[in-house]
């Protein structure tokens, strides 16, 4: 396998989110997750228990990872219009679409979904470009 693309944090890839819409998810290493992670997170002094207890805010960890990973979307509509990828259209959505939600904590975080995503994409656009015109009689 040829990581080279990982290395220049290159691998992005359409993932479906239903029939009709489909995400450019980016492909986030471990080290990128670990990063965001921290940047949400701090530690917390109890008195009670005189412990200290790690916290991490979610809505701004579901924020960050949802930039980090998605880079633009097709067939998502408000009103009939395209709705923009935009940094706050993506926070919406992963506050508001499980769905939506469940893609960016799941796929971009597995290179062997990602990059099964990506041959089955090939496959089916080498299909429909390599079919076979009409033949002429013998």
């Amino acid at each position: 396998m040829d990581v080279s693309r990982i290395k220049k944090n290159d691998l992005k890839v359409w993932l479906p989110l239903f029939d009709d819409v489909e995400i450019l998810c980016r492909y986030l290493p471990q080290s990128a997750f670990d990063k965001i992670s921290a940047q949400t997170s701090a530690v917390k002094f109890d008195p009670k228990s005189h412990r200290s207890i790690p916290e991490r805010d979610e809505k701004k960890f579901r924020s960050l990872l949802g930039r980090a990973v998605v880079e633009d979307w097709r067939g998502l509509t408000d009103a009939g219009e395209p709705l923009p990828c935009t940094p706050e259209n993506i926070d919406w959505l992963m506050e508001e679409l499980t769905e939506f939600r469940l893609l960016v904590l799941d796929a971009p975080l597995s290179l062997e979904k990602m990059v099964a995503s990506e041959r089955a994409i090939q496959e089916k656009n080498s299909l429909t470009t390599s079919e076979p015109g009409p033949t002429s009689p013998a």
